[in-house]
């Protein structure tokens, strides 16, 4: 009964009342609604593996976030549309480093209770239902929290000058620390944006903001939904930024309407950001004409940013680079720093249409992406920049994708996946340099135009869709009227560089090019040699009479023979262009004849390569090969004129001891000198590109290989004047031209280490991206035992940004002189280096351990790295590259050592 009526019959009592009250009626009895379902506490499905299925396939996504850079949190919401094949009473998602206060599922107008269960490692999570959900469509809603990140994944914050920044990086599978959701490739859902954040920031997206309005606190800022993209291309950003409105690129070609460009940077950087948007501008057309499709997104935005994992990332829309990278200083912009620059810039670039556009299904076949990406970089920027020279950097990439696709544990361009640690390694040199060169084979093998049409139906046909190397191999083949998959396959799913023993042969007046096929590996390798390719063979020769000629075929089976028309050629270079992606021998008269034969730069390129590749492998002797590569030292491309430096430095690092290293420095000099002297150390407004960037590479040889003290203290003095030693203390950039910044820096301080700490303190006061990156590659290279001690901390400063970690220990284990001491340090300190690294950088850690080149630092380097890889299998295949790389150095050393020592050390 009520309160109020126990006290009446109370008071009635009390009054003697005569007669009793009525009894009540009787109530019916209460019938209690039942308990709505509670959710399982375990997955009612099983686990899947690395790939999620597609029985529940996300349609669109709604996120809406309080964000605000002063925080340490934000807090999100999202409501995620799916379509269900068949019923599931568990959903596999994925979440990393969130707090979810909220799950829900809705369908039909119901809503479901659900249970999100704590993530595996890897982010795989279970939403667990009360009910099982049917087929068709449903809706998936979390409210959650997490703390902005601070090793540049997922929703991160960078602070500059104690003013704070947010970034978003989710490629390949950080998406899931910013927000629950499908985070994979092949589930592309279009992305609707709503930030809460402070009233003086700048906000931007992947698409131009729909609507602003002020809040209580603040701001809200509403995007316009974006077309169907993958988690890992959503992004935003968040901060104080300056804001440079380029004028829009006009109209071109396919694209019908201007599109806005503009350039975001840090505070006080804006004025930084000219020369990347003017490059930009002229790298639109020139990709839209190639592809015959518009720029597929209705704007562009360039972000700088401070502290970033990656080089550049190609979020639609809103393309982030290090700042280092798109900040440049008119007054102090290097060639090097405007290649950089131009190769990174077309590189996302294209990524709007090759990933963005359409992306790959799975990362088994990231090379759809990143290998196009930077087959159209050296593309693009051939043509809008020939004076580059961006043929010689594209032979370069490819020789340095097959020294390391000659390693046993080199893997395919298209591997299986089968852990998170598998995707991390996919973004690696193969898949960039590699798949670029095995493209750039097959586009000759094919011809330009019609390698460019199939590229085009291939886009249009996968359009806002998704694709496999299946898909793109089909539309190459009948585009070509020919069978292109077959030999492209040969390529992709198996690893390793095909070795082409050529022999010119000569008969009745007709000549041919013989050829057997073999797997290239270097010197003491245990790799598997029976592989087999299709290889694309162009070679170049030169008949009696008349100009140099090509001919080419398909090498199918393991010997073969191309016929060279038109009588005995006086020489022949078997990679013509060196569009090839092998390694090929020829009888030593023969190399000799080509050798010495008047090539293009890139047949010189060629032969070059194939005469360090023959040393490698143990074909050539140091004796032979050393003079050989003497004939390049003198050339006027840096690319070419490099090969003996680069050899004796191995020499240096690897085979001598100092009893004989003095001679290996002097003959250095001895082969340089003759063009160091007519180069010299001033640069003139004259100068062209070959000559700026070979006169800062032969001084650099002159100094650091050579030790020429001559060259040494002009370069000190300049790098004390860069310090403002003996002045007034400041920096003065413009004392110093700017391609030797480094190198000058570096001088100085290796003549007087007492200056690295100060040095170091600088480098740490700095924000100018061109200072810091004189000053940090300055004191990196320090070798005096003391302050190398200082450089190594620089890995655990808490100033140190996280995409500079690694640099001190790379540097300092990279001199035979520091090794010993940075291998020490990271052993030691290896927890906490691990710690301050993002999933991405985690698996680069082995190579700080430097190479000892002998079998027991091999040995002691696997030892070190048995149990830490046992707990990460990330770091499985950067350990296993590194100590085979490791043993195979202690085998050509063993092999070459007092052969290298006898040439030289001759009178």
């Amino acid at each position: 009964m009520s309160r109020s009526l126990r006290s009446l019959l109370f008071a009635l009592a009390l009054a003697g009342c005569a007669a009793a009250p009525p009894a009540p009626e009787p109530k019916p009895a209460q019938t209690q609604a039942p308990k709505p379902p509670e959710p399982p506490m375990s997955a009612t499905e099983p686990t899947p593996g690395v790939r999620l299925g597609r029985d529940v396939v996300p349609t669109a996504y709604r996120l809406d976030y309080d964000a605000h850079p002063a925080k340490d949190r934000f807090t999100g919401h999202v409501e995620i549309d799916v379509k269900v094949a068949v019923p599931h009473q568990t959903l596999w998602l994925h979440q990393r480093d969130l707090d979810l206060t909220h799950a829900e599922v809705r369908q039909n107008g119901k809503v479901i209770a659900a249970r999100a269960l704590p993530p595996a490692a890897d982010g795989l999570f279970a939403l667990v239902l009360a009910e099982p959900l049917a087929a068709g469509q449903a809706t998936v809603a979390f409210t959650f929290s997490g703390p902005f990140g601070r090793a540049n994944e997922g929703f991160y914050k960078v602070e500059v000058e104690k003013i704070p920044y947010l970034f978003t990086q989710f490629e390949a599978t950080s998406a899931r620390r910013a927000f629950p959701c499908f985070d994979q490739p092949d589930f592309k859902a279009p992305m609707a944006l709503t930030v809460t954040t402070d009233a003086n920031v700048v906000t931007a997206a992947n698409m131009p903001i729909a609507s602003e309005k002020a809040v209580d606190g603040g701001k809200q800022v509403t995007f316009q939904t974006t077309p169907p993209l993958p988690t890992y291309l959503y992004a935003w950003t968040i901060g104080q930024f300056d804001v440079v409105d380029a004028p829009a690129i006009p109209a071109s070609g396919p694209r019908t309407t201007p599109l806005p460009l503009r350039g975001l940077a840090i505070q006080g950087h804006g004025k930084l950001l000219g020369i990347a948007l003017s490059e930009m501008a002229k790298y639109v057309p020139n990709e839209e004409a190639y592809f015959g499709i518009a720029f597929p997104w209705p704007k562009l935005d360039l972000v700088a940013v401070p502290d970033f994992e990656a080089g550049a990332m190609e979020n639609v829309g809103l393309i982030t680079f290090r700042s280092s990278v798109l900040e440049v200083d008119p007054a102090r912009a290097t060639l090097p720093r405007l290649k950089g620059l131009g190769v990174d810039e077309a590189h996302e670039l294209a990524h709007q249409w090759f990933g963005d556009l359409v992306t790959t299904s799975f990362w088994d076949d990231i090379w759809l992406n990143e290998s196009f990406a930077s087959w159209m970089e050296d593309h693009t920027m051939a043509e809008v920049h020939p004076e580059m020279r961006i043929p010689l950097l594209q032979a370069e990439s490819a020789d340095g994708a097959m020294g390391a696709d000659s390693l046993a544990t080199a893997r395919k361009i298209r591997q299986p996946i089968t852990s998170l640690a598998d995707i991390h390694d996919a973004f690696d040199g193969i898949t960039y340099a590699k798949g670029e060169a095995v493209i750039a084979m097959f586009e000759r093998f094919m011809g330009p135009e019609v390698f460019r049409k199939a590229i085009h139906d291939y886009l249009v046909a996968h359009a806002n869709g998704n694709a496999t190397s299946d898909d793109l191999l089909q539309v190459l083949s009948a585009t070509a009227g020919k069978d292109v998959a077959t030999p492209f396959r040969t390529f992709l799913d198996q690893p390793g560089v095909p070795l082409l023993n050529a022999e010119l042969k000569c008969e009745k007046g007709k000549a041919a090019l013989q050829l057997s096929q073999t797997r290239y590996l270097p010197l003491g390798s245990q790799g598997e040699r029976n592989l087999r390719w299709q290889v694309p063979v162009c070679a170049r020769y030169q008949p009696p009479k008349g100009e140099p000629a090509v001919a080419c075929t398909l090498l199918t089976q393991p010997t073969g023979a191309l016929e060279l028309p038109g009588g005995c050629p006086k020489w022949v270079q078997p990679d013509a262009d060196m569009d090839g992606y092998y390694r090929w021998t020829l009888p030593s008269k023969q190399l000799a004849d080509v050798a010495h034969a008047k090539l293009s730069n890139l047949d010189r390129y060629a032969v070059m390569a194939a005469i360090r590749a023959g040393s490698n492998a143990g074909l050539i002797p140091p004796s032979a090969a050393l003079p050989a590569l003497e004939a390049f030292a003198g050339d006027a491309n840096r690319e070419l004129s490099s090969a003996y430096g680069d050899e004796a430095e191995f020499v240096l690092q690897d085979l001598a001891d100092d009893s004989w290293r003095p001679a290996v420095r002097k003959r250095v000099q001895k082969v340089y000198a003759p063009l160091f002297a007519k180069l010299g150390l001033k640069f003139g407004p004259k100068d062209d590109d070959a000559t700026v960037e070979l006169r800062g590479h032969v001084a650099n040889v002159m100094a650091r290989t050579a030790e020429d003290p001559k060259v040494r203290e002009a370069l000190a003095k300049l790098g004390r004047a860069y310090l403002g030693l003996g002045g007034d203390g400041k920096l003065h950039p413009e004392a110093v031209p700017p391609e030797l910044a480094g190198m000058s820096v570096y001088e100085a301080l290796n003549a007087d280490p007492k200056l690295v700490p100060p040095t170091l303190e600088r480098f740490y006061a700095t924000t100018d991206e061109t200072s810091r990156g004189a000053l940090f590659g300055g004191i990196l290279g320090t070798h005096d035992p003391v302050a190398a001690q200082a450089v190594l901390k620089i890995a655990l400063d808490p100033r140190t940004r996280a995409n500079e970690v690694l640099d001190p220990l790379f540097f300092q284990a990279s001199d035979y002189r520091t090794q010993p001491a940075a291998w020490a340090y990271v052993t030691q300190n290896f927890d906490a280096i691990f710690a301050r690294l993002g999933d991405e950088f985690r698996g680069y850690i082995p190579f700080t351990s430097g190479n000892p080149c002998t079998a027991a630092g091999a040995k002691a380097i696997e030892d070190f790295y048995a149990p830490k890889i046992a707990a990460d299998p990330g770091l499985k295949r950067g350990a296993a590259q590194l100590i085979e790389s490791v043993r195979l150095c202690a085998a050509r050393a063993d092999a070459q050592r007092e052969d290298a020592k006898k040439y030289f050390t001759k009178k």
